[in-house]
C-alpha cells in the first residue's frame, strides 16, 4: 500500500491503536507519510493517544494479594475436605473395620454373605419364564436332577 486515505487511516487506528509501532510493517510507512502531510490524521492520532491514556488511568490498580489469597483460599478448603475415597472402598472400610466389636462379629459378615444370596434372587427373577417351554421337558430335568437311576430313562419310559 503505497498511499492511505484518511478513511483508512481512521480504520487502522480503530483496529491497532494509537502506537504505530503495533501496526502491520505493511501499513506502518503510508501512515507516516499521512502524518507528515494531513493535519486531520494529526489530530485523530492526537485524539486516540489521549482516549488510551484515559482509558488506562481508569482501571482500578490490580489488589496486591487478590489471586495469591484466592489460591490460599481453594488449597486450604481441598486439604480440610481431606482424602476422598470410592464408595466401594468406604464400603469395604465399614464391613472390615469398625469400632463396635458386635457390629464386627454379627452385622458385617451377615451382609457380606446376602450380597451374593441377593444378587442370586434378582438374577433369577429377573429371568424371563421362555415361552412355549415342555411340561415333560421340564419333568424330565426335574426328575434327571434328584435321582440316581436316570439309566433307561428315555422320554418318560
Amino acid at each position: 500500500m503505497s498511499t492511505m486515505t484518511q478513511d483508512q487511516f481512521d480504520a487502522a487506528l480503530d483496529i491497532y491503536g494509537p502506537d504505530l509501532r503495533l501496526w502491520p510493517s505493511a501499513l506502518q510507512q503510508p501512515a507516516q507519510q499521512l502524518l507528515q502531510s494531513s493535519a486531520s490524521a494529526q489530530a485523530a492520532l492526537s485524539l486516540a493517544k489521549r482516549l488510551d491514556e484515559e482509558l488506562d488511568a481508569s482501571l482500578p490498580p490490580a489488589p496486591a494479594r487478590g489471586l495469591p489469597l484466592l489460591k490460599e483460599q481453594i488449597m486450604a478448603r481441598v486439604l480440610a475436605s481431606g482424602p476422598q475415597t470410592s464408595l466401594i472402598l468406604r464400603f469395604w472400610a465399614w464391613l472390615l473395620a469398625g469400632p463396635r466389636l458386635m457390629q464386627v462379629l454379627l452385622l458385617r459378615p451377615a451382609v457380606l454373605a446376602m450380597i451374593p444370596l441377593i444378587g442370586g434372587f434378582l438374577l433369577g427373577m429377573s429371568v424371563a419364564d421362555v415361552g412355549g417351554a415342555d411340561d415333560d421337558l421340564v419333568a424330565e430335568m426335574v426328575y434327571m436332577a434328584f435321582t440316581d437311576r436316570f439309566e433307561g430313562y428315555v422320554n418318560g419310559q
